[in-house]
């Protein structure tokens, strides 16, 4: 069984070189990989086992010739055979405990990679959701005071037709006393007219 890291390589390096935008926009992707690498991961765990189960049964193999042995007078030879036999097994031993013990490292380094990645992220979403908040917010005092802005223009509108209404009724009145004819204040009809004059 080939063992591939590559997978497990290339999840790190993008987990090294990941920014905001790598997270916003290309998580799908880095999530994907993440997969592939806990597959490669499961593998070599797997593998590990493999390993372990077969030093087990060497070991019962090799306790099963001892047992055998004892009653036996061995050659020099097959002494030195068995002996380097043992010394290969344990050495076997040895390069899959380093193994473990390296992959368990690396195990480690990455949820603490990813943690902190998290962490980041969460901080960066929250930063942004404030960023919108904040603009939301401008934007609706920004309608509010243009509609504030509307009313007022009306209001002061409404005003200056008022007053010109007032003047023009003083200005006949006055014109009216000017020249004795009667201004009409009320009209004897259904309706309220802007000025009434009645001829002298």
């Amino acid at each position: 069984m080939n063992i591939s890291f590559d997978n497990l390589k290339k999840f790190f390096d993008q987990i090294k070189e990941i920014n905001l935008w790598k997270r916003i926009f290309n998580w799908h992707s880095i999530k994907s990989l993440s997969y592939d690498a806990y597959e490669e991961f499961k593998q070599i765990s797997q593998k590990i086992e493999e390993l372990n189960q077969q030093l087990v049964h060497r070991d019962l193999k090799i306790n099963a010739l001892e047992k055998a042995n004892d009653g036996l007078s061995i050659k020099v030879e097959g002494i030195q055979k068995l002996e380097s036999k043992i010394e290969k097994l344990e050495g076997d031993l040895n390069k899959c405990h380093d193994q473990k013990n390296g992959l368990q490292k690396q195990v480690t380094q990455f949820e603490q990679i990813e943690e902190s990645r998290t962490l980041e992220y969460q901080k960066d979403v929250a930063a942004l959701n404030a960023i919108r908040e904040n603009l939301e917010n401008d934007i609706k005092k920004l309608h509010d005071d243009r509609i504030d802005e509307q009313r007022k223009e009306f209001e002061d509108l409404k005003d200056t037709w008022k007053n010109h209404e007032e003047n023009v009724e003083n200005t006949i009145k006055n014109i009216c006393i000017n020249h004795m004819i009667e201004y009409v204040d009320k009209v004897p009809f259904k309706g309220n007219p802007d000025n009434i004059l009645t001829p002298g």
